[in-house]
């Protein structure tokens, strides 16, 4: 688990910072960010809000509810992750069905083709 940190609260950050110190890097190097506020990002986002119904995660919280929501959102995201690649690998199928069927059919096309060609001279 990699996390980056953008806080509003310079409390809360140092609060994240010591329960997470192990797993903080930089934001080009995570694969989550934990911010307060509303930011955008290409990373997935883990808010942390008081009196928000669409944070993570409500203030205030302990070392251990931290631990378990962040890592519910990281299971959530793997499992998007794992069905977007199985739905783009069965398209990916789809498509090559698709080709071979088309490709097949052009050729017993063309050998019709060919046998009325040859009937005709």
């Amino acid at each position: 688990m990699k996390i980056a940190l953008n806080c509003k609260s310079l409390l809360l950050e140092k609060a994240l910072k010591n329960f997470l110190s192990q797993y903080i890097v930089s934001e080009n190097e995570a694969n989550i960010l934990i911010t307060d506020n509303s930011v955008k990002s290409n990373l997935p986002i883990f808010r942390i809000g008081y009196n928000d119904p669409t944070a993570d995660l409500q203030k205030p919280f302990s070392r251990s509810q931290l631990m378990i929501k962040l890592e519910d959102k990281l299971k959530t995201i793997k499992q998007k992750d794992e069905l977007n690649s199985i739905i783009t690998e069965e398209d990916t199928t789809i498509e090559k069905e698709i080709e071979k069927l088309t490709k097949q059919f052009t050729n017993d096309l063309l050998k019709i083709f060919k046998k009325y060609a040859q009937k005709d001279n």
